[in-house]
């Protein structure tokens, strides 16, 4: 949904956006269309194949997956390796449950430091009464 559904800064400037990922399950070979067109809205003919889709998605983002350690799956070796495969070993990482927030922050100072893109975020007030506030990058 990254790729076609959405509009970033970065891409203004020339610069790519990042995407992270998680999960405990082996990457899936493909994605099938049904499912994908009724979340996008999109209308893909076929089912749309994960090493393509993450080629495609490389050219405007850096993408990094996290093999999330867990007691009822073990072994993280078999997942990450498959996300390996696809996304190269160095943006392929694994982190137990209670360190994720860790590992985010670490992939996006890496993401700040090797792409040159300052990573100041701006927090501003909450209006009264509640509401959002928007972070911007």
């Amino acid at each position: 949904m990254g790729l076609k559904h959405c509009s970033l800064d970065c891409w203004k400037r020339g610069k790519k956006g990042i995407i992270i990922t998680m999960g405990d399950e082996p990457i899936n070979p493909y994605l099938p269309s049904r499912q994908l067109n009724e979340a996008t809205g999109d209308t893909n003919q076929a089912n749309i194949e994960t090493a393509a889709l993450f080629k495609e998605a490389s050219e405007k983002f850096e993408i990094y997956h996290i093999s999330v350690e867990s007691r009822s799956y073990p072994n993280q070796t078999r997942e990450r390796a498959s996300f390996a495969k696809v996304i190269g070993e160095q943006r392929a990482l694994t982190s137990s449950v209670d360190k994720i927030s860790d590992k985010i922050i670490d992939i996006i100072e890496d993401f700040a430091n090797t792409s040159g893109q300052s990573m100041i975020v701006e927090t501003p007030a909450v209006p009264a009464g509640g509401g959002e506030a928007e972070i911007a990058w």
